[in-house]
């Protein structure tokens, strides 16, 4: 048996259309009992969905038209109630069709062009830059833990980057002459951040590291918000995605106004990856992980899950 979970804002409105994941689309599951099990959706991440009811049709009856509604059985109900319970509402089925779900590849081989951004924590809990133990270590002879990070991911994404161009961005440094901190700065130090590959992201990191005072704190919000303008400006078609990728060294100063920025940006065609460099242990970041249910925050929930840690 396929099953399939239905969230509903509003349990008497039941006309939003619904996108539900189906893997039983063999011309011989559609002959099989399909269990849809709808509930009333708390905008609290899942904590309370409260139970309406559930229905059982085969697949190839809905995708026919053959069945056009179904009553929703709430069996605790069923059994207080005895004879006098009829149903829990009723699931109306104005088409039912199935979709492709595309991957990741799919729409690389489509053309869809990727457009990278990568963020570097400057901030002051990396290590004075002289100190061996730094993490931004300025040393000549081998590279330091951020170089070696930068190497890795950004080698992997120039193979998927027709462009070659990646914004560099650093935060949490105070750049000269100024004597405050900067939330978000080009690592070229020019009004376009852009570098060609990784020989560029290495230069330009190795210039600005040369240059600013690793300060704090570590803000997330500004770097997203910056990257999520591009974003925006993109169509909805498909044809270009954004990437950004955040390497820091542990704990976020401003989760919450990180979490609203996650969230308004999760309509967009945009992706954060969020690289940790060092020993810590990273835990507040997997909040920023939508894997288990959708990530919350002042009473607005994100459209889609966007962040991997």
């Amino acid at each position: 048996m396929s099953s399939v979970t239905v969230y509903f804002a509003q349990s008497k409105h039941l006309s939003k259309q619904r996108t539900v994941s189906v893997l039983a689309a063999s011309d011989l599951e559609k002959f099989l009992p399909f269990l849809v099990e709808c509930f009333d959706f708390d905008r609290d991440g899942g904590l309370s969905h409260d139970f309406i009811g559930s229905c059982e049709v085969p697949l190839g009856q809905l995708l026919s038209g053959a069945v056009r509604s179904l009553p929703l059985i709430n069996e605790k109900k069923k059994a207080k109630k005895g004879s006098k319970y009829k149903n829990s509402g009723t699931l109306e089925f104005d088409g039912v069709q199935i979709l492709k779900q595309h991957t990741f590849l799919d729409f690389i081989a489509g053309g869809t062009q990727l457009d990278f951004a990568v963020a570097i924590d400057f901030t002051a809990s990396n290590g004075a830059v002289h100190k061996p133990t730094s993490l931004h270590c300025i040393n000549p002879t081998q590279p330091n833990q951020y170089e070696i990070a930068i190497r890795a991911v950004i080698d992997i994404c120039q193979h998927y980057n027709n462009s070659k161009l990646f914004d560099a961005f650093g935060f949490g440094a105070i750049l000269p002459p100024e004597t405050c901190v900067s939330p978000i700065f080009a690592l070229n130090f020019d009004a376009n951040p852009a570098v060609v590959g990784l020989p560029g992201v290495m230069e330009v990191y190795r210039f600005a590291l040369n240059r600013v005072k690793l300060y704090g704190p570590t803000n997330f919000a500004p770097v997203i918000k910056e990257v999520a303008k591009k974003a925006a400006k993109f169509a909805h078609d498909g044809a270009r995605y954004q990437v950004l990728l955040i390497i820091t060294d542990g704990a976020i100063s401003d989760m919450a106004a990180t979490k609203a920025a996650i969230i308004a940006a999760s309509s967009l065609p945009l992706s954060i990856i969020i690289v940790g460099v060092g020993s810590d242990e990273f835990e507040n970041m997997n909040e920023l992980d939508s894997d288990d249910r959708m990530l919350t925050h002042a009473g607005r929930t994100a459209q889609r899950d966007i962040v991997q840690v």
